[in-house]
Protein backbone atom coordinates (compact mmCIF):
# COMPACT_ATOMS: atom_id res chain seq x y z
CA UNK A 1 0.00 0.00 0.00
CA UNK A 2 1.60 2.80 -1.17
CA UNK A 3 -1.20 5.72 0.84
CA UNK A 4 -1.16 5.74 4.43
CA UNK A 5 -3.81 7.71 6.77
CA UNK A 6 -2.64 8.45 9.92
CA UNK A 7 -3.93 5.50 11.77
CA UNK A 8 -1.83 3.19 9.20
CA UNK A 9 0.94 5.88 9.80
CA UNK A 10 1.23 5.66 13.30
CA UNK A 11 1.49 1.75 12.98
CA UNK A 12 4.43 2.05 10.77
CA UNK A 13 5.74 4.14 12.37
CA UNK A 14 4.89 2.54 15.95
CA UNK A 15 3.72 5.37 17.53
CA UNK A 16 0.20 7.10 18.95
CA UNK A 17 -1.87 8.56 16.37
CA UNK A 18 -1.45 11.98 17.85
CA UNK A 19 2.35 11.69 17.64
CA UNK A 20 1.39 10.76 13.78
CA UNK A 21 -0.61 13.42 13.31
CA UNK A 22 1.62 15.48 14.96
CA UNK A 23 4.56 15.12 12.41
CA UNK A 24 2.17 15.78 9.66
CA UNK A 25 0.74 19.79 11.37
CA UNK A 26 4.68 20.48 11.77
CA UNK A 27 5.60 19.97 8.35
CA UNK A 28 8.10 17.40 8.95
CA UNK A 29 5.85 14.89 6.53
CA UNK A 30 4.02 15.74 3.59
CA UNK A 31 0.52 15.02 3.20
CA UNK A 32 -2.25 15.72 1.11
CA UNK A 33 -6.02 15.09 1.50
CA UNK A 34 -7.53 12.41 0.25
CA UNK A 35 -10.94 14.00 -1.06
CA UNK A 36 -13.43 16.61 -0.05
CA UNK A 37 -13.81 15.88 4.25
CA UNK A 38 -11.37 13.43 4.04
CA UNK A 39 -8.47 12.63 6.19
CA UNK A 40 -5.20 13.43 5.15
CA UNK A 41 -2.69 10.67 3.80
CA UNK A 42 0.93 10.26 3.73
CA UNK A 43 2.68 8.69 0.63
CA UNK A 44 4.68 5.86 2.10
CA UNK A 45 7.93 6.52 0.38
CA UNK A 46 7.87 10.65 1.47
CA UNK A 47 7.39 8.51 5.68
CA UNK A 48 10.78 6.87 4.54
CA UNK A 49 12.65 9.33 3.42
CA UNK A 50 11.32 11.46 6.96
CA UNK A 51 12.83 8.31 8.72
CA UNK A 52 15.94 8.47 6.60
CA UNK A 53 16.91 12.21 7.21
CA UNK A 54 16.07 11.08 11.00
CA UNK A 55 18.19 8.11 11.24
CA UNK A 56 21.05 10.26 9.22
CA UNK A 57 21.10 12.87 12.01
CA UNK A 58 24.33 12.18 14.13
CA UNK A 59 24.66 14.85 17.40
CA UNK A 60 28.06 15.89 17.99
CA UNK A 61 28.59 13.78 21.34
CA UNK A 62 27.45 10.41 19.29
CA UNK A 63 30.62 11.04 17.06
CA UNK A 64 33.11 11.30 20.28
CA UNK A 65 33.88 15.34 20.56
CA UNK A 66 31.99 15.96 24.08
CA UNK A 67 33.97 19.14 24.99
CA UNK A 68 32.48 19.03 28.43
CA UNK A 69 34.04 15.86 29.24
CA UNK A 70 37.62 16.74 30.26
CA UNK A 71 39.91 13.92 28.38
CA UNK A 72 42.22 13.04 31.30
CA UNK A 73 39.88 12.66 34.84
CA UNK A 74 41.63 12.10 38.09
CA UNK A 75 39.16 10.33 40.22
CA UNK A 76 40.99 10.19 43.35
CA UNK A 77 42.79 13.69 43.48
CA UNK A 78 44.04 13.12 46.90
CA UNK A 79 45.49 9.80 46.04
CA UNK A 80 47.26 11.22 43.19
CA UNK A 81 48.82 14.15 45.46
CA UNK A 82 49.99 11.73 47.86
CA UNK A 83 51.35 9.57 45.13
CA UNK A 84 53.43 12.51 44.17
CA UNK A 85 54.41 13.61 47.59
CA UNK A 86 55.50 9.95 47.53
CA UNK A 87 57.58 9.56 44.43
CA UNK A 88 59.63 13.41 45.42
Amino acid sequence: MRWLSIPNLALYLNTSETAASNLLHKGEIKSTRSGPGAGYVVDRLEVDRYMERRLSFAPPYARGTRPWVKKVQPWNHRKDRQQQAEAS
